[in-house]
């Protein structure tokens, strides 16, 4: 009867464990193209929809315009002055739009695919390294403009020096992939990380 148990129990884990045991195979779904490349792109393309700028609009201008008509020997002086209404648009702060939050569910999947891939040329081992960095630091730096967008009042410079950040990590992440000789493929055998829970 315990053997009974003990057989069901350990075949419950088993089970439960294969869950996430998951292999992934070399497809174009799951290439790195796919999962790291086109996922970098499309978590700027939220992060920049996912930013809503809070404005205000400045109203005014003045003029005033002298003119000067020669008539024979007599100068005819005419003098106009008035206010012309041209409008300014202010940035106050930003605050957060649904979509940042889908560039951050994109970042955390795209740093979880990120440790599964390897270099087929040895050549590329320094370079595929920095490329890892490189969505290390954009999730560092997303993680910063949330925290800007929902904690800081105001967050004006803060939000602008985090995305200058992340459009520069982005230029930097290009030029590496293109650095890369060989081909980037999925480790073979490794099982994807079991998610953890925050």
């Amino acid at each position: 009867m315990k053997a009974t148990r003990l057989i069901t129990l350990l075949t419950a884990v088993l089970m439960a464990g294969s869950l996430y045991a998951y292999i992934p195979d070399n497809t174009e779904e799951n290439s790195f193209q796919t999962k790291i490349v086109a996922q970098m792109t499309e978590v700027t393309n939220l992060v920049n929809s996912g930013i809503k700028a809070i404005s205000q609009e400045v109203v005014s201008s003045t003029y005033q315009h002298e003119h000067n008509i020669a008539a024979g020997h007599h100068n005819l002086n005419e003098n106009e002055s008035g206010q012309e209404d041209t409008t300014t648009t202010n940035v106050l702060y930003y605050e957060p739009q649904e979509d940042i939050y889908e560039a951050k569910d994109a970042m955390d999947e795209m740093l979880i695919w990120i440790d599964m891939y390897t270099t087929t040329s040895a050549d590329d081992v320094v370079t595929f390294k920095k490329i890892k960095s490189y969505v290390q630091e954009k999730s560092k730096s997303l993680d910063n403009i949330i925290n800007a967008l929902k904690y800081e009042k105001d967050n004006k410079e803060s939000v602008m020096k985090y995305k200058q950040s992340m459009k520069r990590i982005d230029k930097d992440f290009d030029r590496y992939v293109k650095r890369i000789k060989g081909q980037v493929t999925l480790t073979p055998g490794k099982p994807l990380p079991e998610p953890t829970k925050d």
